[in-house]
C-alpha cells in the first residue's frame, strides 16, 4: 500500500527454454534410445536418468532462489511494520480453476503465495507483529476513493479507473490500499473498538 514492490524471482528465459527442451526429450517415445548407432554407450535408463537429473537441478535452483526471496522479504516486512494485512487466498482452489490455462496455473504456483504467507506469519508471531487475513473478493474492483465496485473499474491488468468517480491509479496499489483498510477495520472490530 506504500508503493513498494517486490516480485518473487521467476525462472529465467534460459531456464524455461532448457526445461522445455528436457521435457520434450523425456516425452519423446524414442528418448530412451537416443544415441543408438552413434557410438554412444549410454543405456536407455541412463539417458532418462540424466535428463531427469538435469531437470531436478534446474527445479532446485529455482526453488532455492524463491526460498531466499521469501525469507528475506518476510523478514524485511516484519522488521519494518507492526501490522500486516494479506488477502486470504485459497491457492489450491485458484490453481484448480486455472489448471486449463497452463500459463496462469504455472504463474500461481511459481508465486508461492501459500509458502510466503506461512513464513511471514511465523516470523511475525515471533516478532509480535499482527498479521490479518482479509476477504479477497472485489479488492481489485473496488475504488479506494469512493468504494464503488465494478468489473469495469479495471481498465487493464495494470490500470484502475473508477467508472463512478474517475479515480485513476495503479491497479495493484489501489487493491493494496483496499486490503489495508479491510485489515485495519477487521483489527479494530477484533479489539472491540469502533472502526
Amino acid at each position: 500500500s506504500n508503493k513498494d514492490y517486490s516480485d518473487i524471482p521467476r525462472p529465467t528465459k534460459s531456464e524455461r527454454a532448457k526445461m522445455r527442451k528436457l521435457q520434450k526429450a523425456l516425452s519423446r517415445k524414442d528418448a530412451p534410445y537416443a544415441g543408438r548407432g552413434k557410438g554412444k554407450s549410454s543405456s536407455p535408463s541412463k539417458r532418462r536418468a540424466s535428463i531427469q537429473d538435469q531437470m531436478k537441478k534446474i527445479s532446485e535452483k529455482q526453488a532455492n532462489r524463491r526460498d531466499w526471496w521469501i525469507h528475506n522479504v518476510s523478514k524485511e516486512l516484519v522488521v519494518e511494520h507492526d501490522f500486516i494485512a494479506l488477502e486470504d487466498l485459497k491457492v489450491k482452489n485458484m490453481s484448480k480453476k486455472a489448471s486449463r490455462k497452463r500459463g496462469l496455473n504455472r504463474s500461481i504456483l511459481e508465486s508461492s503465495w501459500g509458502k510466503f504467507r506461512e513464513v511471514l506469519t511465523y516470523k511475525a508471531k515471533l516478532a509480535d507483529v499482527s498479521v490479518v487475513l482479509v476477504d479477497p473478493r472485489h479488492t481489485s474492483q473496488t475504488c479506494n476513493k469512493c468504494i464503488h465496485v465494478a468489473r469495469e473499474n479495471r481498465e487493464s491488468q495494470a490500470i484502475f479507473k473508477c467508472v463512478s468517480c474517475g479515480h485513476f491509479d495503479n491497479a495493484d496499489f489501489n487493491a493494496a490500499k483496499n486490503i489495508l483498510v479491510r485489515g485495519l477495520t477487521s483489527q479494530t472490530k477484533y479489539n472491540g473498538l469502533e472502526p
